[in-house]
């Protein structure tokens, strides 16, 4: 018969209770979703994206799924192509400092999709006067993606594989991506 492991912790007062969900916020995943789309290399290596505009968002401790959704000025009027982003589970034991080197211990799995070659996210913006989507005085923001699992993830990075055009009145359109339990 094969040995049995415990995984994980072993807690002498008895197992950890976690909350049902945790607080959680908007956060800036990508600043621009008109900027240059990232290469098929690029989106297939994401270690290797030159992406600029792509900001590495820490996964809070306890979160295990993500939700991404798009933003920008309520004043849009017209979109020609609609933003498509792709999430990636980002594995790693240090802190990737703010414009800092990729670590080189760093693993990635695409978590929006099942493969690699999955068509990703679209954004939707709505420019029609009326539309449904939620607003403030400022900005107009598209649905929230489907959740996905970050699977035990330290970082998610959302890269772009098709940006938008046509944007008008706009502004520059970001995308964010808020944390769940």
């Amino acid at each position: 018969m094969p040995a049995t492991a415990i995984g994980g912790a072993n807690f002498a007062a008895g197992p950890v209770v976690y909350p049902a969900s945790v607080k959680g916020k908007w956060t800036t995943c990508h600043n621009s979703l008109t900027a240059a789309e990232s290469s098929a290399g690029n989106l297939a290596a994401p270690y290797n994206a030159a992406d600029t505009n792509a900001v590495w968002v820490k996964v809070p401790d306890n979160c295990t799924r993500a939700i991404v959704r798009g933003r920008c000025d309520v004043a849009v009027s017209a979109v020609s192509q609609q933003p498509i982003v792709y999430c990636y589970a980002v594995y790693t034991d240090q802190e990737i400092a703010n414009g800092g080197a990729v670590p080189s211990d760093a693993k990635f799995m695409r978590v929006d999709a099942t493969t690699l070659g999955g068509t990703g996210t679209t954004l939707t913006f709505a420019a029609a006067s009326g539309n449904t989507q939620i607003k403030d005085a400022t900005y107009l923001y598209t649905n929230p993606s489907s959740s996905f699992d970050v699977s035990g993830a330290a970082y998610v990075l959302v890269l772009v594989s098709q940006k938008c055009t046509g944007l008008t009145n706009g502004g520059t359109p970001t995308a964010e991506v808020m944390f769940l339990n």
